[in-house]
């Protein structure tokens, strides 16, 4: 069984806390510029499909990561408008768990990652930062222990 923690929430609109990220992305992208990654010359083999996600709620996919704490499972969140929860899968694309994260709201989910927390605790951290309509004036990073 996989499961969370109650989601935490940090405003990211806060005192220029947009520009500090888009200074952040720009730095990653001239680091990645300089390895010579920028032009698709990486280091890495063809992709490989492994399955395909055909859970019906699992509707509008918009990030996944690997799990930190069991081997074959990855971590994928619905875009906006869907429900506040994140979903585990395995390798062949199939939904092995869904946990809701009480207190949170899915706006506009974007994307995820994981990392270690507090700890060696494994983290996943869910951005809520899209805006389509651009009219936004903060987003909100969920952090969320797995």
């Amino acid at each position: 069984m996989i499961s969370a923690s109650a989601a935490l929430s940090r405003r990211l609109g806060e005192s220029g806390s947009y520009g500090r990220l888009a200074g952040v992305m720009a730095l990653l992208a001239g680091l990645a510029s300089a390895a010579g990654v920028a032009d698709g010359r990486a280091a890495y083999g063809e992709p490989k499909r492994l399955g395909q996600i055909r859970a019906a709620e699992l509707s509008e996919v918009s990030g996944i990561v690997a799990s930190r704490r069991a081997a074959g499972v990855f971590w994928v969140v619905n875009d906006g408008g869907h429900a506040a929860a994140v979903h585990a899968i395995d390798r062949k694309g199939r939904l092995v768990a869904r946990v809701r994260l009480r207190g949170a709201q899915n706006v506009d989910w974007e994307d995820l990652a994981s990392g270690a927390g507090t700890g060696s605790a494994a983290t996943i951290y869910i951005g809520d930062f899209g805006d389509n309509r651009r009219s936004r004036a903060s987003g909100t990073l969920y952090i969320v222990q797995e």
